[in-house]
């Protein structure tokens, strides 16, 4: 967990997820370092709302940015006038149709992603990317396999397939596969 002084960190238990910590950024991403919003994050354990690679990891992290104390809403956006000279909400609102645009062709990259955050055993960060994925785009996958605590996801344009735990799941449209 990250220390900011005088600051009370949520936590998942609390449905904030911190952002990667520096030794995990030096570990899977070092070039991500060189990046001063990923850097902030990396060393304070706080959301900052920023440009995405797409449009559901932009709305998970509005929606992570939302669960974070006032205090920590305040530091963060410190931080955001500093770098983009509006507070995340304003940012968040300037970014939003640029995100929009960005549709990927494919979700393989997230789907990956999560893939090497259970590797990592990330599995708060897998579950909450699968969750925007699924909600964003809940035609593109089916439950095909269950038990009493998991079921198995298939994104069906790529047939990628994981086991996520049932209440990642809950409340998200997600059709099942046919029957054999």
């Amino acid at each position: 967990m990250h220390i900011t002084p005088g600051i009370t960190v949520k936590s998942a238990a609390d449905g904030y997820y911190e952002p990667y910590t520096l030794d995990f950024l030096r570990q899977h991403h070092p070039h991500l370092l060189k990046d001063l919003v990923h850097k902030w994050r990396a060393e304070t354990g706080i959301e900052l709302i920023h440009e995405e690679p797409d449009l559901p990891e932009f709305e998970r992290i509005r929606a992570n940015w939302q669960l974070m104390t006032e205090a920590q809403k305040q530091l963060s956006d410190t931080k955001a006038q500093e770098l983009f000279g509006r507070t995340n909400m304003e940012h968040a609102a300037y970014l939003e149709p640029i995100m929009q645009k960005k549709e990927p062709a494919s979700r393989l990259p997230q789907l990956l992603a999560a893939k090497a955050h259970s590797d990592a055993r990330r599995y708060a960060h897998k579950h909450q990317l699968m969750q925007g994925i699924m909600r964003q785009y809940p035609d593109e996958f089916v439950i095909d396999s269950e038990d009493k605590k998991y079921y198995g996801i298939t994104h069906t344009p790529t047939g990628f397939r994981m086991h996520l735990p049932r209440q990642i799941v809950k409340g998200i449209s997600v059709q099942r596969a046919p029957a054999a």
